[in-house]
């Protein structure tokens, strides 16, 4: 019947995309490391990349024209504890998990108080789009930034007003993480997809290790399992409808957007790292391009979900490549950059930044931030110039809180006290 042929083609048209994205991630890994293929194929290579980012901005677009997209919610501490997800580790950073592997939004909202985590508000297609893309971004971001940046040189892109395919990847993939997981549901599922994901990561580490360039990432392994699972089906057998397209993970979705910058933040400083010098403009202008939608982003995550243990952890870490990369790169006074990364690190140590207020409790993100900005200026003092107004005005504002607060596991106490000792010395 017509709704039957209907049907078979939207599982068919799902399949075609999603081979489609699987090839042209195959051809984008396979051309991009060697930048002198020729014209032509540089060319192609670019406007795969330029589609992808479409599919994504498109998804955003979706979330922006939703009337509930953002209602506020912060996922503290108080959140962290009413869905049962584990307290912090004895190192009092990162190593957070849920109690068993593979927790869903739906089983976390049984075991808690909470009422059940909807469903994401834009249609299960922009999202498959989105992710699919994103998943080949990340990828790219990861293994070939620099060739990334390279294509539009050579195939002579770059607009009048400095505008680059880095700039468009990081954009695309920092407002998509942004709008996405900017209310409950959002957030929620991008913060299970998150702990999930770190649970995932040892047992996973072998697979990412022997995975060859014909296939997507196994970051997201939910929804590129469930993807793979339909492509199969149909590669064998025709009898498949559109009640066979699986739903995508929102969740999932915005946790790889949000890892497509951090590892856009781990290239930046492999790269700053291995050719550190001031003649060098390469990093500098991927920096540049890249820069504003990282930083957005990072300060979006931490402040709205700063329960997570694993986001704070993940965060902090692009804080200490991002601020490594600018300051190798750019040691010179009035580097607006390494203060725009060291100001906005310092807001985080503390509840109220700009304000003395004694009776204020640290939480155990303050302590987190805390100890990477006392890391980087461990790193980096030679390096930091104008900055030391507001680090010297952070450790006052510290000085008059109390380092004992019921808002700090004991794990968490205890680091705060050898912070404490920092202060002493």
């Amino acid at each position: 019947d017509d709704h039957g042929t209907d049907s078979l083609l939207e599982a068919t048209d799902f399949c075609f995309f999603y081979f489609a994205v699987t090839i042209s991630s195959s051809v984008l890994m396979q051309q991009l490391p060697s930048v002198q293929s020729g014209a032509r194929m540089n060319m192609m290579c670019l406007e795969i990349i330029q589609l992808l980012v479409s599919f994504v901005t498109g998804a955003t677009d979706a979330y922006h024209d939703s009337s509930d997209f953002e209602d506020g919610y912060i996922f503290s501490q108080t959140e962290r504890d009413a869905f049962h997800l584990e307290q912090a580790n004895s190192n009092g950073r990162g190593g957070s998990a849920p109690s068993s592997r593979g927790v869903t939004s739906a089983r976390l909202s049984q075991e808690s108080a909470e009422p059940h985590i909807s469903g994401s508000i834009i249609s299960s297609t922009q999202l498959w789009r989105a992710f699919l893309s994103l998943d080949v971004l990340n990828r790219l971001v990861s293994s070939c930034l620099e060739e990334v940046y390279l294509l539009d040189t050579m195939t002579g892109q770059t607009d009048s007003e400095g505008s680059s395919t880095i700039t468009l990847i990081a954009g695309a993939a920092s407002d998509f993480a942004t709008i996405s997981a900017s209310n409950r549901e959002g957030i929620l599922h991008a913060v299970m997809s998150a702990h999930n994901d770190e649970l995932n990561a040892a047992t996973t580490l072998d697979v990412k290790e022997s995975s060859s360039s014909d296939r997507l990432s196994i970051d997201g392994q939910g929804n590129w399992n469930a993807a793979a699972a339909l492509a199969d089906k149909v590669t064998d057998a025709s009898g498949v409808g559109s009640s066979d397209i699986p739903n995508c993970d929102a969740g999932e979705t915005s946790w790889m957007a949000f890892k497509c910058i951090l590892s856009m933040a781990t290239s930046l400083k492999l790269l700053s790292s291995e050719r550190a010098s001031a003649e060098d403009t390469t990093i500098a202008e991927i920096l540049s391009g890249s820069f504003v939608s990282t930083i957005t982003l990072l300060q979006h995550y931490i402040k709205r979900m700063n329960g997570s243990h694993v986001v704070v952890s993940r965060t902090l870490t692009a804080y200490e490549e991002l601020a490594y990369a600018s300051m190798v790169m750019e040691d010179k006074p009035g580097n607006l950059r390494r203060q725009a990364i060291l100001t906005s690190l310092c807001k985080l140590c503390l509840p109220k930044w700009g304000k003395k207020r004694a009776n204020c409790q640290l939480k155990e993100s303050n302590i987190d931030a805390l100890w990477t900005m006392l890391w980087l200026v461990h790193s980096h003092f030679e390096k930091i110039v104008d900055e030391w107004d507001v680090i010297i005005s952070t450790f006052d504002q510290l000085g008059s809180v109390s380092i004992s607060s019921l808002k700090l596991s004991p794990a968490y106490s205890e680091k705060a006290a050898v912070i404490a000792k920092c202060f002493i010395r």
